[in-house]
């Protein structure tokens, strides 16, 4: 049985980085106008809403409408991929959907149940942006809660992962930028059995990314978390 939020955030998804270097595609396609202020919009083809990209002194910003989030998660051709024990995901938004600028993924995690073992990634940054649940997170060094409508910033090169550390299940939408790195959930989707430390790792290696499983090991044991 699919498990979505029980409602969607009322407002606009903004991701605002004041310390995020604009990835290539965003500075060829912005320029000079990150000086300025400049609005460019981009059409997310599968659900036919804008989002909005904003270059504002340095800075830059996604924004996914309430509507083109709540299209996003109604979507029925997005299959569940069971990827880790009690955590299923769904790719909303691929690559191929957003001319390679970002992806959607969204998470649903039982309760107590570890999301992403402790990994970084050299390619993208990630937003975990918590619809529901009590989702904790660790990004640059710390680990810090995000409440319904929150999200966390994780950049690319720092060590991260998130989780469920309540005992109701949650939501998580992860915004992958730019895309790629969503491809790993649907190779994670075809492994059957228990999880296998050496197989993610090496699927890893071929997404630029890499696992840390004593750090990980260290997250499930203070957080009392199920990951086996």
């Amino acid at each position: 049985m699919l498990r979505t939020a029980a409602s969607p955030t009322s407002s606009a998804i903004r991701l605002i980085a004041d310390s995020f270097t604009a990835p290539p595609y965003i500075r060829r396609e912005i320029g000079y106008h990150l000086s300025g202020i400049s609005r460019l919009w981009i059409n997310a083809y599968i659900v036919r809403c804008p989002l909005l990209t904003t270059g504002h002194q340095g800075k830059f910003m996604f924004e996914l409408t309430p509507q083109a989030l709540a299209d996003a998660l109604g979507r029925r051709d997005a299959p569940l991929l069971p990827c880790l024990p009690g955590v299923q995901s769904r790719l909303l938004m691929h690559g191929s959907d957003t001319e390679g600028r970002f992806s959607l993924v969204q998470h649903l995690l039982d309760p107590r149940a570890l999301g992403a073992p402790v990994h970084r990634r050299a390619r993208e940054d990630a937003y975990v942006h918590a619809l529901s649940g009590e989702v904790w997170a660790l990004s640059n060094g710390e680990e810090r809660k995000a409440a319904a409508g929150e999200r966390i910033h994780q950049q690319r090169g720092q060590w991260h992962a998130f989780w469920n550390r309540g005992d109701e299940p949650a939501s998580v939408l992860e915004i992958i930028a730019p895309a790629g790195f969503e491809k790993f959930f649907g190779d994670c989707g075809a492994i059957s059995g228990p999880v296998d430390e050496n197989v993610l790792s090496e699927m890893a290696v071929g997404y630029g990314a890499e696992f840390d499983w004593s750090a990980t090991s260290d997250v499930v044991r203070r957080n009392a978390l199920s990951f086996r």
